[in-house]
């Protein structure tokens, strides 16, 4: 959204993923890291996000049951499948993956230093622009 495209252009891709028969959305973005210890490239894992955009993620305009729940819980989006899937991969292919949670922020701008220890103090571990539309789309559907 912070490029200006709207929550329906950004979602689109997982309403029609799953309109195609797709039954796992596996999202990945380039954010800012937070967790101690973290270093340029590190990979982080998300089980859950903070929308700290100020912004509905979902289209105002789909109210469909086609679609799934009106007013879905944000973290059904977080898969636990997938998110055991992936630590034990990394675990198994000696691969060091962060496990922390996904901060939505509005942007263009970056964080300043004091809202990303406001953040940090609320779990915080990774701050972009980008990836909860997709994540809340997937939680409805």
């Amino acid at each position: 959204m912070y490029e200006g495209y709207s929550s329906m252009q950004l979602t689109f891709i997982a309403y029609f993923s799953a309109f195609m028969g797709c039954k796992h959305l596996i999202i990945t973005n380039s954010s800012g890291g937070g967790v101690e210890g973290m270093k340029c490239g590190s990979l982080m894992v998300s089980h859950d996000h903070l929308a700290w955009a100020s912004k509905c993620a979902l289209p105002a305009i789909f109210n469909d049951k086609r679609v799934g729940k009106r007013h879905p819980h944000s973290s059904d989006g977080h898969s636990p499948y997938l998110l055991n899937l992936a630590l034990e991969t990394a675990k198994e292919q000696k691969v060091e993956l962060f496990n922390s949670i996904y901060c939505w922020t509005s942007g263009p701008a970056y964080e300043t230093p004091l809202e990303t220890t406001f953040l940090r103090s609320f779990g915080g571990g990774a701050f972009g622009m980008s990836t909860v539309p997709e994540i809340v789309a997937a939680a409805q559907l």
